[in-house]
């Protein structure tokens, strides 16, 4: 599934709609929120393992990148990312795949994830 087609996919309901449309403003969620969704957790964790990294000195990029982003993307790409049990959670996996310009496989785990919710799976 590339993204032109999970976007058309999550165009097609009105719960996707409403999520698409909510992204933009989407907050950080709770830590209770975030333990009770395992596909927020795991999103969430890695968005605040990126932008740790972000504020890092060059020289200190490298050894956190590989000890606590590389873990992420490596289960986003070869794994799988856990399905989304809420509406917040597949509207924070849907956000970050929106946000990846060329990451295929990792937006088609992404919305595989948010879609698991959407479609009653999780």
């Amino acid at each position: 599934m590339n993204r032109r087609e999970a976007l058309r996919t999550l165009a097609a309901g009105s719960v996707a709609g409403a999520l698409v449309g909510g992204i933009a403003i989407m907050a950080t969620p709770s830590a209770a929120d975030a333990a009770a969704d395992p596909c927020l957790a795991f999103v969430t964790g890695w968005e605040e393992a990126g932008e740790h990294c972000g504020k890092l000195l060059d020289e200190d990029i490298d050894g956190y990148w590989e000890s606590y982003v590389r873990p992420f993307e490596e289960i986003a790409t070869y794994g799988t990312i856990p399905a989304a049990t809420s509406a917040e959670g597949a509207a924070t996996a849907l956000r970050k795949a929106l946000a990846f310009g060329d990451m295929e496989q990792q937006d088609a785990n992404l919305v595989r994830a948010a879609l698991a919710y959407l479609e009653g799976r999780a």
